[in-house]
């Protein structure tokens, strides 16, 4: 290939791939702590978007960060787009949104920090497990990140990621009996942005390694717009859950408390399996994204 033509082949390439994961490095994250809902309320952005300009992203190269005011627990969780008026704004834009822990550490992906909150759709609500919490503590510097991508064809001047979290404030509000570690298992690798999918039907596989003994209290799954089930394993052959997706992405729950939990062992392997339905005749770019959190009680150590 001639030089001049390798030249301009690069920098289209350059150009697509700015395209597709450009920062909004003027957008900032704005906390309100409301004690009458006993919620932070964190509102990133603006984020200017615009149909076919490619992903927009928050808080990845220009971190967003709020240091924690209570300690307690965080037990729900509500996600919405808005705009500049803080009314509600429509449409398939939110490809990802998480809410880490800075000072804890991923157990499934130990260079990853302890995320607290992830989503791959929007509006969205995690609601409560009765008896179960995320501990949080004062001082914990907590980081949010935001994927957004205009698919729908329309132009939005300022849209807002808006996050609550409900909590229960130690020395205030009755805590959770269990004070559990959230362990997200996504369908792709640790630090995986998403993967693309191609036209139809993709299976994904993938394996974890039980960090340590405990119990799962419960489960809750979410996923992209083109997600339709998910399977997780203990292996050799035992099916813990058979998850179907509702159409609008939204979190499936499985509550194993009444039964007291499912007992794990350290070492246990289990699998994840998601199956993806893109329903189109293109690749969607960076559209396979689902995860199954895991609300994980471990066992203390005598």
């Amino acid at each position: 290939m001639p030089l001049r033509a390798l030249c301009a082949s690069l920098c289209l390439c350059a150009l697509v791939v700015t395209a597709r994961a450009a920062e909004t490095k003027s957008a900032t994250l704005q906390v309100k702590l409301e004690e009458a809902t006993s919620s932070l309320l964190f509102r990133a952005g603006p984020v200017k978007l615009a149909a076919g300009g490619g992903v927009q992203r928050l808080g990845f190269a220009t971190p967003l960060e709020y240091t924690m005011p209570l300690s307690g627990a965080a037990v729900a969780f509500r996600l919405r787009l808005a705009d500049a008026s803080g009314a509600e704004v429509p449409g398939r834009l939110l490809l990802h949104a998480s809410l880490e822990n800075q000072g804890r550490k991923d157990l499934l992906c130990p260079g990853q920090p302890e995320r607290l909150f992830l989503a791959y759709s929007a509006p969205l609500m995690l609601p409560e497990f009765p008896g179960i919490g995320f501990p949080v503590e004062v001082g914990d510097k907590v980081r949010f990140r935001g994927e957004l991508d205009d698919r729908a064809g329309d132009d939005y001047p300022g849209v807002y990621v808006e996050l609550r979290m409900y909590y229960r404030e130690r020395g205030k509000d009755k805590l959770p009996v269990a004070s559990a570690i959230p362990l997200w298992i996504e369908a792709g690798e640790c630090g995986a942005d998403g993967y693309d999918l191609p036209p139809g039907r993709e299976v994904k596989r993938r394996e974890v390694q039980a960090p340590r003994n405990g119990k799962i209290l419960a489960l809750a799954a979410t996923g992209s717009e083109y997600a339709v089930r998910l399977l997780l394993e203990r292996l050799p052959s035992e099916t813990l859950a058979d998850l179907a997706w509702q159409a609008d992405g939204a979190f499936t729950l499985v509550n194993w408390m009444p039964r007291g939990g499912t007992d794990i062992d350290a070492g246990q392997r289990f699998r994840v399996t998601t199956e993806f339905n893109s329903g189109a005749a293109a690749t969607r770019r960076g559209a396979g994204r689902a995860a199954i959190l895991a609300y994980f009680l471990p066992f203390e150590v005598k």
